[in-house]
């Protein structure tokens, strides 16, 4: 009864789609021959890698005989088609995604690498650090960290509260942090 003169028209048959849909690997195998080699070209036209293009090819002829109870044309041509341009553009921006993110990982790295400083310079910063204390307050820190004087030896020392010697170390501190804060890395090894 049907009249079929072309090779897109029998392919695109409503039988064939029926014959699909029942698991006919015959009818699987006939859109595999025809279609795949043109595929895999369409798909290298977007990705400029054959093995890529290969791949997409055979996962959505794969994608075919899963769903193919779900099928509701039998233009299996514009199926194909459409399947295959649509993981192509996927993969491109799973790619585009990937680069970016690994680009901005680089950029993130670089802005954070720490410089490298012998030990006398990494020394001269920190006593550079310490002499904009003010007076009181760098005499304080370096009788804690180089003399290693407890709150309470100092405070009996200079004649002052604990609580104003722990304040004022801690204040010093602050201070180092944010003067010293590009190299912080770096004495944090120092250290």
């Amino acid at each position: 009864m049907a009249d079929i003169t072309g090779k897109e028209q029998s392919l695109s048959n409503p039988f064939l789609l029926d014959r699909l849909k029942e698991g006919d690997r015959n009818v699987f195998t006939l859109l595999f021959n025809e279609y795949y080699s043109g595929l895999v070209i369409y798909a290298d036209y977007y990705l400029h890698d054959l093995e890529q293009s290969e791949d997409i090819v055979q996962s959505v002829f794969i994608s075919l005989w899963e769903n193919k109870h779900t099928l509701k044309s039998a233009s299996f041509r514009f199926f194909l088609v459409n399947s295959v341009k649509n993981s192509c553009i996927d993969l491109i921006r799973k790619e585009e995604t990937r680069n970016k993110y690994n680009l901005r990982q680089v950029n993130r790295e670089a802005d954070y690498e720490p410089d490298f400083w012998t030990e006398a310079e990494l020394k001269k910063m920190i006593e550079s650090a310490i002499e904009k204390l003010p007076p009181k307050c760098r005499e304080i820190f370096i009788l804690s960290r180089y003399k290693n004087l407890k709150s309470r030896e100092i405070a009996d020392k200079l004649n002052l509260s604990p609580r104003t010697v722990e304040t004022q170390i801690a204040h010093a501190l602050k201070v180092l942090r944010e003067d010293l804060k590009d190299y912080l890395f770096q004495l944090f090894f120092f250290f």
